[in-house]
């Protein structure tokens, strides 16, 4: 990192690559890297002036998700918990740092390429957890963690880099580039696999058909039949946890399923207890339709619709992305949240359909996969309120924005 020069682009970006070194080791460090970073930007581009601050396709979405959260707030059931988880929304400074910041095409390689290196070394710990059930951080329990302190946000931060660099490896050029993607992806994959989390799994199912559709209908036919036969032989194999995991996803009742089973299977259960409730809470509270009850007010009102059935007594989240901020935000919130990627999809969608075959289509390619994975994998799991998780989309937001809205200098 260069010191002793003026404060300007150059020096952000190194905040950039910092922020994208630490994202999968410490959430403290990436949380204190974001926000100093953040502060060299508004000085740059707001106090020196020295760089315009430009407009980008997703200022409206994020402007109305901010309003429909701050009006959930103001008429939410447990004021004060929702106006704490407002200092959330922070996290949509890291999308403008990546848009405004990443103007040369150099950068987009270096950033990806290290995010690409730091995410297979947590794959590689998430190995070493599983074989030898040891972890510095104390947080194995049977399932990988990697460097995180739970295998859900180990799992979604995989999934999403996963399917960003199988675009790479489908679009890039050069032998010694495709020799390291297959590397990493091997070792991101492992770890993915030991974390033994559904949705992730399900959600990076989605991701890798995408992709395949993007190349064509035979491609999608021969990958079709590809993940039909590993998901067969893992259903009907006793190949260890990953078939317990496999057969659970079409498992709802536990007869005659082995006792390994049942913990996946209430969990299920569990999930459809608690969707079940959310829509009780709106059907009851119809009021609660276009503000919801606020941002992490759940803990107040759930205990009250509880189904008997279900084990846990209270819960902050209803482990749903849609569901859960339908219930706190509203239908305004929920209507902002798909804006955001619907925006987003149109603009690259459209970029890489425009790009010729490099980094950048593999970028955005990649992208547009891992977002839907995050997307389909956020159906079991609010995947939206884990922050480690979170800053990793903000950051590939804005570098396919960035990509996507202007012709990166070489």
């Amino acid at each position: 990192m260069p010191f002793g020069r003026p404060i300007d682009k150059e020096v952000i970006f190194w905040g950039l690559l910092l922020f994208i070194l630490f994202s999968p080791f410490s959430i403290s460090f990436t949380y204190i890297i974001w926000v100093v970073t953040a502060g060299l930007m508004f000085y740059v581009y707001l106090i020196a002036r020295k760089e315009r601050w430009e407009k980008t396709p997703l200022d409206t979405p994020l402007v109305t998700l901010v309003g429909a959260s701050a009006l959930s707030v103001v008429t939410s059931i447990d004021f004060f918990a929702s106006l704490k988880e407002f200092r959330s929304l922070a996290l949509i400074i890291i999308y403008y740092l990546f848009a405004l910041n990443v103007d040369k095409a150099w950068k987009v390689e270096k950033l990806v390429s290290r995010l690409i290196l730091v995410s297979a070394i947590a794959g590689a710990y998430g190995i070493s957890q599983s074989i030898t059930r040891w972890d510095l951080f104390d947080h194995f329990q049977g399932r990988s963690t990697g460097f995180f302190s739970l295998y859900l946000t180990y799992a979604e931060y995989l999934i999403v880099v996963i399917s960003l660099t199988l675009g790479l490896f489908i679009y890039s050029k050069g032998v010694r580039r495709k020799i390291y993607f297959t590397i990493a992806l091997a070792v991101m994959f492992g770890g993915l696999v030991v974390s033994y989390s559904r949705g992730p799994w399900i959600g990076l199912l989605c991701s890798v058909l995408l992709l395949a559709g993007m190349k064509g209908k035979r491609v999608l036919l021969i990958t079709i039949l590809v993940l039909v036969s590993l998901n067969l032989s893992l259903f009907y194999l006793n190949l260890g946890r990953s078939s317990v995991m496999v057969r659970s996803i079409f498992r709802l009742h536990p007869d005659g399923e082995p006792s390994s089973l049942l913990p996946y299977l209430q969990s299920n259960k569990e999930r459809l207890l608690m969707w079940r409730s959310g829509f009780q809470i709106l059907s009851d509270n119809p009021r609660y339709l276009v503000s919801g009850i606020g941002m992490h007010a759940l803990q107040k009102i759930y205990p009250e619709y509880r189904s008997p059935e279900a084990q846990h007594q209270n819960l902050w989240h209803l482990h749903n992305n849609f569901m859960q901020i339908l219930v706190t935000r509203g239908l305004l919130g929920l209507t902002a949240f798909l804006w955001i990627f619907l925006v987003w999809w149109k603009r690259i969608w459209r970029g890489f359909r425009d790009s010729p075959p490099g980094i950048e289509k593999g970028v955005l390619a990649g992208s547009l996969a891992g977002v839907a994975g995050f997307l389909v994998s956020g159906l079991t799991e609010y995947s939206w309120g884990d922050t480690e998780v979170l800053m990793l989309l903000y950051c590939i937001l804005g570098i396919t924005i960035a990509i996507a809205r202007r012709n990166l200098a070489r």
